[in-house]
């Protein structure tokens, strides 16, 4: 957990963010020239600010009318609460010494439990097919 402090010792704000991840990883080895891997993380995080509060002295508000220094809600904009997903699953095989063939699917999933703007919540796939060379 992080905590930042903005502004004077009068006028703080002070921001929060918590950010927790979980991963865990497997290899299966079924034989000396295939292997199976699978990766999976889940990455939990929130962030959030005081509000915010300015004492301006009404006189000087008054001489502005044209402004609006109303922020009461200014705050709940920055809260963040994001959920993402990454999991990877491949394949290797042994297909001569030295070159392996490779199958591997990636999967990330991201929600964005709070959108403000414009909702970020989506997910993408990749899928590669390849060889590797190894001396």
């Amino acid at each position: 957990m992080t905590r930042g402090q903005f502004g004077s010792a009068k006028d703080s704000v002070e921001n929060t963010s918590q950010y927790r991840n979980f991963f865990v990883t497997a290899t299966w080895k079924p034989s000396t020239s295939f292997q199976l891997m699978g990766e999976v993380a889940l990455t939990r995080g929130t962030e959030m600010m005081d509000q915010i509060r300015m004492n301006v002295p009404a006189d000087v508000l008054a001489k502005l009318p044209w402004s609006d220094y109303d922020l009461s809600l200014v705050h709940t904009f920055s809260n963040l609460d994001t959920k993402r997903w990454d999991v990877n699953l491949t394949a290797l095989t042994r297909l001569a010494k030295g070159v392996d063939g490779l199958l591997s699917y990636s999967l990330v999933k991201y929600e964005d439990m709070t959108p403000y703007v414009a909702d970020l919540t989506g997910e993408l796939s990749m899928l590669q097919l390849g060889l590797r060379w190894t001396l």
